[in-house]
């Protein structure tokens, strides 16, 4: 067995990823026993993979409905604890290796925030590079993504991706539970096989990210696309030029037609000037080069009914003023990156008027400026890590190949030359 395998099948990394799975859902029944004697259970666990018993199962299916309706088919928690063990000990790192950087959902250290962000930046060096917002942004949905993505193809990605082979038949195991636990109205079969992965499931969001990797090589190079980002299944590319974005579009529409997925565009092309929306988010980039990031709408009417039945469940004895302010204050650290100073402060006076009390904020906020510099210079960073490891491969290579040139010379007694010498002599 591989070392990374053995580390996860590993009773202190079963026991490291239970009580990982076990933060924000210690007070659900399928996560006390865990919470409680959690060598126990994750013996009896190693016990089922070691002998090869290990079957995925999943839990009950439900629907959510924030940020829109999606079916959900959790694992098990057993399931989730290997899943999560596995993840840490190798997976995690062999599928995220070849995504882009602008890869944004389902990474450590990334996340809607880091992805707004990065939008900013991508708009303001479009401006940089060609002095106006004249541009156009293309905006493609995969439909229905998780629930129509083929089956072959997801397994297809598990094999070129995960070097320890230990782990394919765990991983494609999940993948066929899938049909043999499918709600109907989630997975189907048709002309491309089996189809359908749930959410929920660590393996299959990885999984997920890594199917349209290609897609985003091939779009990223290019002509005429001058910067790319996708959040999962969201797609959006600057283009100088409406026909740059259009081809993009028919390739990627092209793509996915080949594994059975649909394309939804949204909008065609968007003037930047007159703004776009992604992530719930609005995008315009000005004349002058300032780019604008506003809420969605509805976003504070919302905000208004959560504090007015706050106020009832204070009033009625069920919460204290804490909770509300932790509420309060993680509500508004979601819009201090974007442009919303003026709609905060009126919140505020809302919030002071229902409470008898201003907000309090106990951490400081930093800026979307601010912000958007820390991305810059975490990218600048990691590009030059990267430059100086592809450097020291190129120098252990040179090293190698004089190495073996000084071993030919030795076995041979003969200098050998570098080619500029004309009509060596060997006596």
């Amino acid at each position: 067995m591989g070392n990374q395998y053995d580390e996860a099948v590993r009773l202190q990394s079963l026991v490291k990823a239970s009580r990982l799975c076990c933060r924000g859902v210690g007070h659900k029944e399928s996560a006390q026993s865990w919470k409680i004697e959690p060598t126990a259970k994750c013996e009896a666990l190693q016990d089922l993979i070691l002998s090869g018993k290990m079957q995925p199962g999943h839990g009950r299916p439900f629907k959510i409905y924030e940020p829109k309706e999606r079916d959900i088919l959790p694992p098990l928690f057993r399931d989730r604890v290997w899943q999560r063990s596995m993840c840490m000990n190798g997976i995690y790192d062999d599928m995220t290796r070849s995504l882009i950087y602008d890869n944004g959902a389902c990474q450590v250290g990334k996340g809607t925030e880091q992805t707004v962000m990065r939008m900013v930046c991508l708009l303001e060096r479009y401006y940089r590079g060609n002095g106006n917002n004249k541009g156009f942004v293309r905006h493609l949905d995969v439909r229905g993504y998780f629930p129509n993505t083929p089956h072959a193809k997801s397994i297809n990605v598990i094999n070129r991706y995960v070097n320890e082979r230990e782990f394919i038949p765990h991983l494609e195991a999940i993948f066929h539970s899938f049909k043999d636990n499918r709600p109907v109205e989630v997975i189907r079969e048709d002309q491309f096989g089996e189809r359908g992965t749930g959410l929920g499931s660590p393996i299959s969001q990885l999984v997920q990210l890594a199917i349209l990797s290609d897609i985003d090589h091939k779009v990223c190079r290019m002509d005429g696309i001058h910067g790319y980002i996708r959040y999962m299944d969201d797609i959006v590319f600057l283009a100088q030029a409406k026909e740059a974005g259009d081809l993009a579009a028919k390739y990627v529409t092209d793509e996915l037609a080949d594994m059975g997925l649909e394309l939804s565009d949204k909008g065609g092309n968007n003037p930047m000037g007159k703004g776009f929306w992604f992530l719930k988010k609005k995008f315009i980039l000005t004349e002058t080069g300032k780019v604008l990031v506003l809420p969605e709408k509805g976003k504070f009417s919302k905000e208004r009914r959560v504090l007015r039945a706050l106020k009832n469940k204070l009033d009625a004895g069920q919460i204290t003023i804490l909770d509300v302010e932790n509420h309060y204050e993680s509500w508004v650290s979601g819009l201090m990156i974007l442009d919303a100073g003026r709609r905060i402060r009126e919140m505020d006076r809302f919030y002071t008027k229902l409470f008898q009390k201003k907000p309090v904020y106990k951490c400081k906020k930093k800026s979307r400026r601010y912000r958007a510099m820390a991305i810059k210079h975490k990218a600048e960073k990691e590009l030059i890590r990267d430059l100086q490891a592809e450097n020291a491969r190129l120098k252990a290579e040179l090293m190698r190949a004089q190495a073996n040139m000084d071993y030919l010379s030795m076995m041979t007694d003969v200098e050998l030359g570098t080619g500029d010498e004309e009509g060596d002599q060997y006596e």
